[in-house]
């Protein structure tokens, strides 16, 4: 996978994507301001930048206020995760790798966002995703210790019916244990997850209704930000139950991207609760098992291995 050069008008978290991907793939395992520099001061670079932000400033002093921006990015990162599942050290504005075997949860996000979800052939990245996503709803609403319980409901089923039908009876009767399906919705038998992706419930040892329960989507793409309306909790149980749980579920939007600050508060509004890469990495370390990782890990290996060799 060829990275392409960044450009002075990228936004820092994706000029910090470039730096770490570089830091994982290069043979010196690091990535530093000199290397960004370097890789910002390319021939077509400069003609990317806005005229009008050129007044009154030098093309050093952008560079250097784009280069600073970006390391206050990683500081960021690491705040975010937690320096133990952060993959790098950061040591004097350079980038340096700690996931020597690819086997952290956030090298597999990165790659996802960086590669896409098909750049394995032999492995969907989309359902490793919901996979891990789902490990970190466990925590999220519960914890390590005692994490919560959790539905992968998006199509393809590794786990439970295939069908959507039997797949609704089963959420509702035998996961969350509330609500109704409505197997005879003249449209339920051609949908396949009707846009859901992740339940996630807390129950009480009664096991009765009235409890906490997630709706999740996972969106991975390029083209996420468009994807931050199409689960509505509400109008799903309405649609395809008779009777909806008593507590209505919460919405919860899961991405392997770095969200900018200057969109958060607008998709958080739209999405319900974002975990983004650094909050799944954070939160899906702590429950991860030795099988998805090792699956994530052969994931990361096979995407980045491409990189390694046009290196």
């Amino acid at each position: 996978m060829n990275r392409r050069s960044p450009l002075l008008t990228d936004k820092p978290n994706d000029l910090l994507d470039h730096l770490e991907h570089c830091a994982l793939t290069d043979a010196d395992g690091n990535a530093s301001v000199s290397q960004l520099t370097s890789d910002l001061v390319i021939p077509g670079s400069e003609d990317a930048l806005d005229p009008d932000e050129q007044s009154g400033s030098s093309l050093s002093d952008q560079i250097e206020a784009i280069v600073d921006a970006t390391f206050a990015e990683a500081e960021d990162r690491i705040r975010a995760c937690t320096p133990q599942h952060y993959p790098f050290h950061l040591q004097r504005r350079v980038l340096l790798k700690r996931d020597e075997d690819f086997s952290y949860v956030y090298t597999f996000l990165l790659g996802l966002s960086l590669f896409g979800e098909t750049a394995v052939e032999s492995i969907s990245g989309a359902k490793l995703f919901e996979e891990v996503c789902g490990c970190a709803s466990q925590v999220y609403f519960g914890s390590a210790d005692s994490p919560a319980d959790s539905f992968i409901f998006g199509f393809p089923r590794r786990i439970g019916a295939k069908d959507f039908c039997r797949a609704l009876e089963e959420l509702c009767l035998r996961k969350i244990e509330d609500g109704k399906p409505d197997r005879k919705f003249p449209t339920a038998r051609t949908k396949k997850d009707a846009g859901l992706d992740i339940v996630t419930w807390r129950s009480f040892p009664d096991r009765r209704t009235s409890k906490m329960i997630a709706f999740g989507q996972c969106a991975t793409g390029r083209h996420w930000w468009g994807k931050r309306h199409e689960l509505q909790p509400n109008d799903w149980c309405r649609t395809w139950m008779t009777k909806s749980p008593q507590v209505i579920p919460i919405k919860t939007f899961f991405v392997p991207h770095s969200v900018p600050l200057d969109e958060w508060a607008e998709l958080g509004y739209q999405s319900g609760i974002i975990f983004d890469r650094f909050r799944i990495s954070y939160l899906a370390e702590k429950k991860l098992s030795d099988s998805l990782r090792d699956l994530i890990q052969k994931w990361s290996k096979m995407a980045f291995a491409e990189r390694y060799t046009s290196a």
